[in-house]
């Protein structure tokens, strides 16, 4: 049995099928390095993975705008990609020797930088798609 898209217009929908090919070899040549890379026990790489995936999304919607807060998501999709990428590199404090106080508030922004990134991910994930 067809899928239901396929018993109404066959011929229509052939170019889908190219499409679903072509995006789909794309997608697994794009990703292969990132998951070859991937390790269970590490949840850096969950991060990488997001930020590539947020980064993937705005230049989608920046390329291609189909509504009028296009701009307004391109942005927060970038905020969550650059989160991503402060909390995978943990970039908090510059230097080895660091003071008790400096590494608290360290802590305190790594804290801050999650917590806004779940809270912008539970937000908007619904509106980032078409």
């Amino acid at each position: 049995m067809f899928p239901y898209r396929w018993s109404r217009a066959p011929f229509r929908n052939l170019r889908w099928f190219w499409y679903s090919i072509y995006y789909g070899v794309r997608n697994i040549i794009r990703w292969m390095p990132i998951v070859w890379r991937d390790d269970d026990c590490d949840w850096s790489y969950l991060a990488i993975m997001m930020e590539v995936k947020f980064r993937n999304m705005a230049r989608l919607h920046r390329q291609s705008p189909i509504y009028s807060d296009n701009k307004k998501t391109v942005k927060q999709l970038m905020i969550c990609a650059e989160l991503c990428k402060r909390l995978h590199e943990e970039k908090y404090h510059d230097s080895k020797i660091v003071s008790r106080r400096q590494s608290v508030a360290d802590e305190k922004r790594a804290d801050q930088d999650s917590q806004l990134l779940g809270l912008m991910i539970g937000k908007h994930i619904r509106c980032w798609w078409y």
